[in-house]
């Protein structure tokens, strides 16, 4: 009767050593995928240098996109524009109430990369960004240009979230 009982004491102790590495297992594995998650929806952040850095009284927002690529522009955590496959452009004059003096942020979110949009080239861009910054009223033009983006996918990619921080005076 002895002998039973210790046999029943191994039988439950290795079973409760399986459950445990079982567990720490499921926990590791979990735990990674979490954090691989986690990390693919945080952006990249990009530090930018302004082309021009004197005080500005006037700013716009300047886009363009090529067909086949859908995402959305933010300036400092509003969205601007939204574009859906199509190719579009737009001047957006939200800049001039959204830009402060200091730190700025230009956010880009690439939710999907069409098969014909050509990839990991230099000579034209998919997105194209720019900021302007003028002290009269006057109509932007690439020399109004204070801060500038070019976007391009790489050769497999299929989604983006990048964050170009920089600095403006007002």
């Amino acid at each position: 009767m002895l002998d039973f009982t210790l046999t029943d004491i191994e039988h439950k102790m290795t079973k409760l050593i399986l459950n445990s590495i079982l567990i720490t297992i499921t926990l590791c594995t979990t735990t990674s995928f979490s954090t691989i998650k986690l990390s693919q929806n945080e952006p990249k952040i990009i530090k930018i240098t302004p082309i021009k850095e004197e005080a500005f009284k006037y700013f716009q927002l300047q886009g363009e996109t090529a067909t086949g690529v859908k995402g959305e522009i933010y300036l400092n955590g509003k969205k601007l524009h939204e574009f859906n496959k199509e190719s579009s452009r737009f001047f957006n004059n939200e800049a001039q109430e959204l830009i402060k003096n200091g730190t700025n942020e230009i956010t880009l979110k690439i939710s999907s990369i069409g098969k014909d949009v050509e990839k990991d080239y230099f000579s034209k861009c998919v997105v194209f960004i720019a900021l302007h910054g003028v002290n009269e009223k006057i109509f932007p033009s690439k020399e109004t240009q204070i801060v500038r983006i070019k976007w391009n996918p790489e050769k497999d990619q299929n989604k983006e979230h990048i964050k170009y921080v920089f600095d403006v005076k007002r």
